[in-house]
């Protein structure tokens, strides 16, 4: 992906900028949960998952869903000279990503990291959203919700691109897969954002819509 997008970060992992508000957030669950102890002494843990896009409804689950949110992984990159330097010059598609960030979703448990993708001719944006394998288990449903309404929105963009990490196992990946083409997702390529035809990636399976 970084040799169509000028300017896509480099995805080693160094910590999450937001590790701190994770850990206020996880304090504040623990001292809940110690002054329910006693009222919760012999329930069972279990949860009840209806797929990627239904819900848990166990009680225990839920207050430890946020314990096990995966934190996304930053680049150490803090200005465009560096990510220039890492990937070479631009391609010369007219096409940049513009804008990086961390999307945390603490009803679901899961976080993203993203990208906006603006073609520099004609003003048109696309939010790239990575979903890896930490996504496997989780309730998504809201999340995709508020994904498509901060791409259409506040981001101002026309298209929504999830890219799904292929390594996640063959079943999960069938589940995930058929929950987004519910949703209105279809099967994509990198063909709109490059110049040559089935740019695809052997890391991401490509899905999208338009919004």
């Amino acid at each position: 992906m970084k040799v169509v997008f000028h300017g896509e970060e480099n995805a080693a992992t160094h910590g999450s900028g937001l590790t701190g508000v994770y850990q206020h957030h996880h304090q504040h669950q623990s001292s809940s949960r110690d002054r329910s102890q006693s009222s919760d002494t012999g329930r069972s843990v279990a949860s009840v998952d209806s797929g990627y896009f239904g819900s848990y409804t166990c009680d225990d689950h839920r207050s430890d869903v946020h314990q096990c949110m995966t934190l996304p992984c930053d680049s150490s990159c803090s200005d465009d000279n560096e990510r220039t330097s890492l990937y070479g010059p631009c391609t010369g598609t007219g096409i940049e990503a513009t804008s990086w960030m961390e999307i945390w979703d603490y009803q679901g448990g899961a976080s993203f990291l993203a990208f906006v993708a603006e073609d520099l001719t004609t003003g048109e944006k696309s939010l790239f959203t990575f979903f890896d394998a930490g996504v496997v288990g989780r309730d998504l449903k809201k999340a995709l919700v508020a994904l498509i309404e901060l791409a259409e929105t506040p981001l101002g963009c026309s298209r929504l691109v999830i890219c799904i990490d292929r390594s996640i196992e063959a079943d999960e990946m069938q589940s995930l897969t058929k929950g987004l083409a519910w949703a209105g997702f279809e099967m994509d390529t990198l063909d709109r954002w490059a110049e040559i035809r089935d740019v695809t990636s052997s890391r991401w399976l490509f899905m999208g819509m338009e919004v």
